[in-house]
């Protein structure tokens, strides 16, 4: 059971006050972090297989799995602006659950903190008080996370570093695993399951096995999480997992080799930023990342706000990577940022000239491999077939400006996607931990046809009599080798994007049905002549994995700014179920309707003639 603590705040109005200073100030609730133990309890998070060593025999050779045979390590925090007590109780954590043959020490590194509750020599003295392992390291020459994680592994001892959140909770046996394996395994660095405690109660909550993910990046440089394959022998739960990115900045290496390597670059001030360059650098250059379930640890989730000033420096960070990085997909950030001209980079003082003259190249090594074989390894959704024509937002010309084509989880099912039309504009906060349900809204428009995401789903029209076919091919598919209860098909469903939820009832397909039939989306099956009067379509929306997506599905940009789909001769449309429902659908082509007309936000497709189209031959 999740260890969970339910406060019923008081409201008196000192009280409140305090309490809403704690978000003010730090992002979380900070009274209730006060009013809970330092050292509390925590059940243990592990699977079955990483408690009992008799069931991990059938995995791992258990000889140096004991405190004694391992090297040591050196644990190392960078604070800031975190409330004392959830500091502090990250400390007591690792001094708890660590076996103290295998801990050497607990490095805190101050960058930059103004509390007083965490200045010298108050915590200290404090600390000094709990154990001799813990030091505190302060250098006012310290200006960003990355200097400072660099500082800390310089000034550590032990044989391995471990670098923390000091937001975290360590739980049972979460050290030695993460030694063991970068011991005996030719990988580099190793990175724990990361579970959530709740920034608003505190709770925490473990991520079963079956929703374990690992770090993954977005195509405008930020650092997303998607599901590994689900795993069906229990006993690779113990198993090592590649993880493309180090998500949450918690990871574990040789701490000489760490340094050997450049450590994380000083300039790139954004703690996430600076992790992706990392991770990008450490698979490309000869090292590995691996997650390891038998090693668990709970980091407090908080939204952040950047600033102006942040979010400019975070930019050129980003432009930096890319260049360095990236290569030939350097194009797809740019899109993804808004900077798919130089002039706009320059806009924004941005260019490659005022780059070059402020910030140096790392200087990679040049046997390091190229940004093509990190995809192809360990992203290939993201490799996209096909040379690209238009991407950007899909959005309506003539509508509202925030009408765009956006897709998102379905509540309640993680596998299952939507497509709606978003008539408002929604600017998520960023999180400590991002959600790895939260599907990416910029659409790309390819030469053959596809309309698909970044991460390899693409929108298919599908014909009523095609479904029970199609879907038992793709089911054919998923029994050899494509994991079905994955999610490689999806439905595309209507949202509602504000206001109450209304009458909606799910039926077992996932579908939403409102009232009889929504434009064919869960309603009655409607013969060709009801349904192509341009009002009700005959085909379901679905969202497909690309690689399953069968030949005949065609999508081209006219010059009336359609996006018409070739087969069928129809054009997407977006359509109002109600003041606060909105979807899309295929219906008869018509100049007329402006919720027919559609522009990418970045690069615009070249527009076609309809008249001169052949729709029976491939595009």
């Amino acid at each position: 059971m999740p260890l969970a603590l339910r406060t019923q705040l008081p409201v008196s109005p000192p009280i409140l006050l305090d309490h809403q200073a704690g978000y003010r100030l730090y992002g979380l609730n900070e009274y209730v972090s006060t009013r809970i133990s330092l050292r509390r309890p925590l059940p243990d998070m592990r699977e079955s297989a990483c408690q009992a060593d008799g069931t991990m025999e059938r995995t791992v050779d258990l000889s140096g799995w004991k405190p004694r045979s391992l090297p040591d390590a050196s644990v190392i925090i960078v604070f800031s602006k975190e409330p004392r007590s959830v500091l502090l109780r990250t400390v007591f954590s690792v001094l708890d659950r660590s076996p103290p043959e295998l801990l050497k020490e607990i490095i805190l590194v101050d960058q930059g903190s103004t509390a007083l509750a965490l200045s010298h020599p108050q915590l200290e003295h404090y600390l000094n008080a709990i154990s001799k392992k813990v030091t505190v390291i302060r250098d006012t020459s310290i200006t960003s996370y990355p200097e400072a994680v660099n500082l800390g592994a310089l000034r550590a001892t032990g044989t391995m570093a471990v670098f923390l959140s000091a937001r975290c909770e360590c739980t049972h046996g979460w050290l030695q695993p993460l030694v063991f394996w970068l011991t005996r395994s030719s990988f580099n660095i190793a990175v724990p399951v990361v579970d959530v405690i709740d920034g608003d109660t505190f709770q925490y909550r473990r991520i079963p096995m079956s929703e374990v993910t690992v770090g993954s990046f977005s195509w405008d440089l930020t650092i997303k999480r998607r599901k590994i394959q689900e795993r069906e022998d229990v006993s690779r739960h113990s198993v090592p997992e590649p993880s493309p990115v180090i998500a949450d900045g918690i990871f574990a290496m040789e701490r000489k080799l760490f340094l050997a390597s450049g450590g994380l670059t000083g300039y790139l001030g954004d703690r996430d930023l600076s992790h992706l360059e990392f991770s990008f650098r450490s698979w490309m250059c000869g090292k590995t990342i691996q997650l390891i379930p038998c090693s668990r640890v709970g980091l407090v989730s908080l939204p952040s706000a950047d600033s102006v000033e942040g979010k400019k420096e975070n930019l050129a960070g980003k432009v930096m990577v890319a260049n360095w990085w990236l290569g030939e997909f350097k194009s797809y950030a740019y899109g993804r940022l808004d900077l798919s001209s130089e002039t706009a980079r320059r806009a924004v003082g941005l260019s490659a000239a005022d780059l070059d003259s402020k910030y140096r190249h790392p200087t990679p090594n040049t046997d390091c491999r190229n940004f093509r074989w990190f995809l192809g390894q360990l992203e290939p959704d993201k490799l996209v077939a096909g040379r690209v024509l238009g991407s950007g937002r899909l959005q309506q010309r003539d509508g509202p400006a925030l009408a765009a084509l956006t897709v998102a989880k379905q509540t309640g099912n993680r596998d299952k996607p939507i497509v709606y039309v978003d008539k408002r504009q929604k600017l998520p906060l960023k999180h400590a931990r991002s959600d790895p349900g939260d599907a990416p809204v910029f659409w790309y428009l390819t030469d053959n046809g596809q309309l698909r995401t970044e991460n390899c789903i693409c929108l298919y029209p599908q014909e009523e009599e095609e479904k029970e076919d199609t879907l038992r091919a793709g089911k054919r598919m998923a029994a050899g080798g494509v994991n079905s209860k994955a999610g490689s098909w999806y439905s595309v469903l209507s949202r509602h994007v504000g206001g109450s939820p209304g009458d909606r009832r799910g039926d077992e397909t996932g579908r939403i049905r409102q009232g009889s039939a929504i434009a064919g989306l869960g309603g009655p099956k409607r013969s060709r002549a009801e349904s192509g009067n341009g009002t009700r379509p005959n085909s379901d929306l679905r969202l497909v994995k690309c690689d399953f997506l069968p030949s005949l599905v065609r999508w081209v940009f006219t010059k009336e700014s359609w996006i018409l789909h070739a087969p069928s001769e129809k054009c997407l449309e977006s359509y109002a179920l109600d003041n606060s429902t909105f979807t899309v659908r295929l219906a008869k082509c018509a100049e007329t309707r402006a919720s027919q007309r559609w522009e990418f936000s970045q690069l615009q497709p070249p527009a076609r003639d309809r008249s001169v189209l052949d729709m029976s031959q491939d595009l």
